[in-house]
């Protein structure tokens, strides 16, 4: 339906602008050969040569470019996946693992593979189904829309209460939003990146999938509120699976095992393999959130 008012819209502006410039313009007159020529509109056709002959050299210049990006796009998809190539790892069900390196080794390029997003290089992948699995980028995308659509996404509002959604966002510290659940604004301009990422992680409660993969998702908190976030996965999702991707100091300890993509003096990079550690009991706190908690009760 919008693309048909679209463009009915873009055709009356067409004709509009025709029948104002014909008007504008009036007839111009030539004398060509000894005769005279008279040509209606002038500005009309004058405007569409210039359209047409702007179309053309478009095409002509970019077409080749269409070409040379294609294989420049390929060969660097060959290159960033040849930098994981010869790494193999499993990631069992309930794990949580946080995966680190330094820029460029390939990380953000794994999980763009995992999701479907990287179509290059070769190799296999074997992941869960795709509802099971939630993606946390580092902006997470919020759609038009009332928050409370927002919050849900990708499922309908509808598919979550009122009440649960203010639930969701009290517990990540965004219980100033509640009231604003029904109001549509562009979320992506009116909330900062952090509280985006707060967001995330509401969704993420609201949802409870059994697999998440985390890209810098904590990137723009400091570190109090991204070990409260962290603890509150691990508390309120406990059996879910949790492959992260982080500079940050302080996220190892939400994990049982780190993956490190170390680069190889002759390229490409490796993938240490550490073994994995005792999962923590439930009830199972952070020991830096703990010691931060109990400063805050001793004060």
């Amino acid at each position: 339906m919008e693309f048909v008012t679209g463009l009915l819209s873009a055709l009356l502006m067409l004709i509009a602008f025709i029948g104002i410039l014909w008007t504008l313009s009036g007839p111009l007159h030539l004398a060509m050969m000894g005769r005279e020529v008279e040509i209606p509109g002038y500005m009309v056709w004058a405007a569409l040569l210039y359209a047409l002959v702007g179309s053309s050299l478009t095409w002509m210049v970019g077409r080749p470019m269409v070409t040379l990006n294609v294989k420049r796009t390929s060969a660097e998809a060959d290159f960033r996946f040849g930098l994981i190539a010869e790494s193999s790892a499993e990631i069992r069900a309930g794990e949580r693992v946080l995966i680190k390196g330094a820029s460029g080794s390939g990380k953000s390029t794994l999980f763009r593979a995992i999701g479907g997003l990287w179509p290059w290089g070769a190799g296999e992948i074997i992941t869960p189904p795709a509802a099971s699995m939630m993606f946390m980028p580092q902006r997470p995308y919020l759609p038009l829309g009332t928050l409370h659509a927002a919050l849900s996404y990708p499922a309908a509002t509808e598919a979550f209460s009122d009440d649960e959604a203010r639930e969701a966002l009290r517990l990540v510290g965004l219980a100033h939003l509640a009231p604003n659940l029904d109001e549509e604004e562009r979320w992506d301009r009116v909330l900062s990146l952090g509280e985006q990422q707060r967001m995330a992680f509401a969704r993420l409660l609201l949802h409870k999938p059994a697999w998440i993969f985390m890209d810098e998702a904590t990137a723009a908190l400091d570190e109090p509120n991204q070990d409260m976030l962290m603890q509150l996965v691990v508390d309120r999702l406990p059996n879910v699976a949790l492959v992260s991707i982080g500079h940050r100091q302080g996220l190892e300890v939400f994990h049982h095992r780190t993956l490190t993509l170390k680069r190889q003096p002759e390229g490409g990079a490796q993938l240490s393999l550490p073994p994995r550690r005792v999962r923590p009991s439930a009830g199972w706190v952070a020991p830096g959130l703990r010691d931060r908690l109990r400063k805050t009760i001793d004060s």
